[in-house]
C-alpha cells in the first residue's frame, strides 16, 4: 500500500512550480520520453528511501500496470501530457489516490483520465490567461455544442466548428475580437495549435503518418487535418474512436 504514497508525496512541489505565461518569447524546454520517465522513477525511489526501502531499477512497475489496453503504460501516460513533468505527476496523483488495495490497476489508471483531463483543460486556460484571456469560455462552448465530436478532423470540419464559435460565443477579448472581425480562422487554428490543444496531422511519407504538436516539434502546420490532443479529449467529450473513414496510418493513442 505504501508504494502508492510515494507518488503522492512529491506532487506538490512540482505542481507549485507551474509556468506563468508572459508576453516574452521563450524557447520551450523539451523533455524526452526517457527523461520524463526518469524523473518519475527517481522520485519514487527517493520516497522509497524515506521509508527505508531499497532502491529499485524500475520502481515504476511497482506502482503502475505494465499496459493500458494495447499500449505500454509509460507511453500511454506520457502521450497524455504536453511533455512536461508536472502533468505526468498530476496524472500519477489522480491514479494513486484512486487505488485502494495497493495493486497496480489498468482499470483505475484509465478511470483517472477523466479527472486529469478536466484538470488539464482548466490548467491550460489558466496558463494562457494573459495571452488569451477567456479561453475557458471558448472551451465551455466547445464541451456543450460539440459533444461527442470526433477528435480527428479535416480542415473543413474544424473550420466549420470555429466559424460557429466566432458567431455564437460572447467573449470580449482583444485576441478573439480580432479573429471575429477578420473572420481569420487560420489565426484561430494557430492559437489552438500554439497552446497545445490541437496538433497538425501529417499523412504519409517515409516516416509514416504523425501528429505534430507545437511543444514537441519544430514544424510549420498546414492544418489540412488536425487532432485534438489526447489529454483534452475526455474533458471536451470527444469520441474515443474515429467512427468515420479511418485515416491510413493513423492509430489513436
Amino acid at each position: 500500500m505504501s508504494a502508492f504514497f510515494y507518488v503522492r508525496t512529491f506532487t506538490l512541489f512540482l505542481l507549485q512550480r507551474r509556468n506563468i505565461q508572459t508576453s516574452i518569447d521563450i524557447e520551450p524546454l523539451r523533455w524526452s520520453h526517457e527523461n520524463l520517465l526518469r524523473i518519475l522513477n527517481k522520485r519514487i525511489n527517493f520516497n522509497r528511501s524515506n521509508f527505508l526501502l531499497s532502491h529499485l531499477t524500475s520502481p515504476f512497475e511497482t506502482v503502475f500496470p505494465v499496459t493500458v489496453g494495447t499500449s505500454n503504460t509509460d507511453n500511454w501516460m506520457i502521450e497524455r501530457t504536453l511533455g512536461r513533468p508536472r502533468e505526468l505527476i498530476q496524472l500519477a496523483r489522480y491514479y494513486t489516490e484512486s487505488v485502494e488495495n495497493g495493486e497496480p490497476s489498468a482499470e483505475k489508471l484509465k478511470d483517472s483520465e477523466q479527472a486529469y483531463s478536466s484538470w488539464k483543460l482548466d490548467d491550460l486556460c489558466t496558463e494562457y490567461s494573459n495571452q488569451y484571456p477567456g479561453l475557458i469560455t471558448i472551451f465551455s462552448f466547445w464541451k456543450t455544442k460539440f459533444f461527442r465530436q470526433k477528435y480527428h478532423l479535416k480542415k473543413s470540419e474544424i473550420e466549420e466548428m470555429l466559424l460557429r464559435l466566432t458567431a455564437e460565443v460572447e467573449l470580449n477579448a482583444d485576441w478573439f475580437n480580432k479573429i471575429v472581425d477578420d473572420i481569420d480562422l487560420n489565426k484561430f487554428l494557430r492559437v489552438l495549435y500554439e497552446i497545445g490543444f490541437i496538433g497538425d496531422f501529417v499523412q504519409g511519407g517515409q516516416g509514416g503518418s504523425k501528429t505534430c504538436y507545437a511543444y514537441s516539434d519544430r514544424h510549420e502546420p498546414l492544418f489540412e487535418e488536425v487532432q485534438i490532443h489526447p489529454c483534452f479529449r475526455k474533458a471536451v467529450h470527444t469520441v474515443e474512436r474515429i467512427r468515420t473513414e479511418r485515416v491510413s496510418g493513423a492509430t489513436p493513442p
